[in-house]
């Protein structure tokens, strides 16, 4: 249960960095509103590893690929450590 909290604990952690990563690119645009600057998983992916990127297109993840990456990874961070958390 401890690696489940820690891979919670990265993916809000990553997420907290994606959020800051576009509001800087939100200020430095200064146009438009937050969502409109906003990575989808879609483009980090892509930043991260191009090659598989074309296999997750196909499956089911694909309806998943065009959301914000930083709301999708808090997201499923949050559900993580709610459901593994330490019940004393």
């Amino acid at each position: 249960m401890v690696i489940f909290r820690f891979v919670a604990l990265l993916l809000i952690v990553a997420s907290l960095m994606l959020l800051g990563g576009d509001l800087f690119a939100m200020l430095e645009a200064n146009e438009g509103g937050f969502l409109s600057h906003t990575h989808s998983l879609e483009q980090i992916w892509a930043m991260l590893h191009p090659a598989s990127l074309d296999a997750a297109s196909a499956s089911f993840a694909a309806a998943a690929l065009g959301l914000p990456a930083s709301l999708t990874l808090g997201g499923v961070g949050l559900l993580l450590a709610f459901l593994f958390r330490s019940r004393d």
